[in-house]
């Protein structure tokens, strides 16, 4: 089996025969109206982000006054309702409650058997 030899073509390039594009005259630009531009818009920016900032540090320094007062009242809570469960958890109260719902102690007499240990 032969090979197919490869045909060479022979490419012959042209010079491209194009229209000059015309000459655009550049637009003159007043350089005091560019640096005026850009100083205001930089001014602008700024005080944009400056304002945004202040907010943002007033918005954050009510939410931690807001969360002081918060943190206080729930200490004050909580100093009350531990106050409120020491009273109940004192031994007086515990044989109050025994009293008041029929509970005898099963090691205890039914009625109290104190006696002075001396006399004064």
């Amino acid at each position: 089996m032969a090979a197919i030899p490869a045909l060479r073509t022979t490419t012959v390039l042209t010079p491209a025969y194009r229209a000059a594009p015309a000459a655009r005259s550049m637009p003159q630009v007043n350089l005091s109206a560019a640096i005026f531009a850009f100083a205001g818009l930089t001014y602008i920016f700024y005080s944009a982000a400056s304002l945004a900032g202040s907010v943002l540090a007033e918005q954050a320094r009510r939410d931690g006054l807001v969360a002081t007062a918060r943190a206080k009242a729930a200490t004050q809570e909580m100093n009350f309702l531990q106050r409120r469960l020491d009273g109940l958890k004192s031994l007086g109260a515990v044989d109050r409650w025994a009293v008041q719902n029929g509970f005898v102690a099963p090691d205890r007499a039914p009625h109290s058997s104190l006696v002075a240990s001396r006399e004064q």
